[in-house]
């Protein structure tokens, strides 16, 4: 089984990694160099790249994929829609040392989504919004780091805008909001920089195809996804209420039916 993580869970995993001795700012240097590497067969010299960058570690990460695509001779530009709020971010800004822009047009082939990661609980208002909405109208390919910006990682819900990533790089971990809201494995890499699993676990799992369901779909209840989401933030907590005088209960969308014996949610694609 693969393990999904939420938006508690994620940050959990980054606190309890750094408390073990990897910086953030090793963490992000780590996710740049990753993603710059998978983005390289993807674009071309030709190709004018623009980076959205927040203020947090999708924006730190942001500014890595920059700095590096420069030394190679990339076509690469910077936004600073947010400025940098912790110290990591701030350090990867000033050691990028490319062009600043302040606005996004029709020029840009390539659009690298750096704004908002999991940790997003809210709708996205103002210039942040403004600025996703103008890349999203421009024809350039869209990637997004760790999640598209307005994603709510844990439900799937769209945070007052979701930016159309027509690729996702995401780190360590595939988050439960991916299935949710119907974002397909095939649009999605999961990158490895060293982040730990939270010592707690997680109760969300993805089940490999010739991995036997742990649940019998002939005994389960099917619940309709929006009665479920409409319970509550967390899914589990819904289907845990939903289970306690079931066997099991189920909830489906259009990729991925969803499972719970009221431990854990088990993640599965449709037939």
């Amino acid at each position: 089984m693969i393990p999904v993580l939420d938006r508690f869970l994620s940050h959990l995993a980054d606190c309890e990694t750094m408390a073990k001795g990897i910086p953030s700012l090793k963490l992000m240097e780590r996710a740049g160099t990753k993603i710059a590497e998978r983005l390289l067969p993807l674009i071309s010299k030709a190709d004018k790249i623009l980076i959205l960058c927040g203020s947090g570690g999708n924006g730190g990460d942001g500014y890595v994929i920059g700095r590096l695509l420069l030394e190679k001779g990339y076509d690469v530009s910077c936004l600073a829609v947010l400025n940098p709020r912790n110290e990591s971010c701030q350090v990867n800004r000033s050691r990028y040392q490319g062009p600043m822009v302040d606005k996004i047009d029709s020029s840009y082939s390539v659009i690298i989504d750096g704004l908002f990661g999991t940790g997003l609980d809210k709708d996205i208002r103002s210039l942040p919004l403004d600025v996703l909405k103008e890349a999203s109208a421009t024809k350039a390919r869209k990637y997004a780091i760790d999640v598209p910006s307005g994603l709510d990682s844990t439900t799937g819900k769209t945070l007052g805008f979701l930016f159309p990533a027509d690729f996702v790089f995401t780190i360590q971990f595939l988050k439960l909001g991916f299935f949710l809201a119907d974002i397909p494995l095939e649009k999605i890499a999961v990158l490895d920089i060293g982040i730990l699993l939270p010592e707690e676990g997680t109760p969300y799992f993805l089940l490999d195809e010739a991995e036997a369901l742990p649940l019998s779909l002939g005994d389960a209840t099917s619940i309709p996804m929006e009665s479920l989401l409409a319970e509550g933030e967390n899914p589990l907590s819904a289907l845990e209420a939903k289970a306690t005088s079931q066997k099991c209960c189920r909830f489906e969308n259009d990729n991925y039916r969803f499972l719970s014996d009221g431990l854990h949610v088990y993640m599965k694609r449709r037939e």
